[in-house]
């Protein structure tokens, strides 16, 4: 089982604005769960949240910002990858 803390815990520990999680759901860029009325973060979710604060609140990157940063670093690692197999499959053929 995963260990979860409360979005009130994360705001307190990082000085965040509950706020920004209203954001990222909004724009898609994250889903929470919910618990009695209280917004749950998995621990698989906090390096992704811990990332994502540093660009809204430390680079001051707005919500829409963060959705376009996050596709491009997503097709950037599907690039990579893609590019690591042909080299794999051309490795065959020498």
């Amino acid at each position: 089982m995963s260990n979860r803390i409360t979005v009130t815990q994360f705001c307190s520990f990082y000085k965040t604005d509950p706020e920004f999680f209203e954001e990222l759901a909004a724009h898609g860029i994250m889903d929470f769960e919910s618990e009695k009325n209280e917004i749950i973060i998995d621990d698989e979710q906090l390096s992704e949240l811990e990332k994502l604060r540093y660009w809204r609140y430390e680079l001051q990157i707005n919500p829409e910002g963060i959705d376009v940063i996050r596709q491009l670093l997503q097709r950037q690692h599907k690039l990579i990858s893609d590019l690591d197999e042909l080299k794999r499959q051309l490795a065959l053929f020498k």
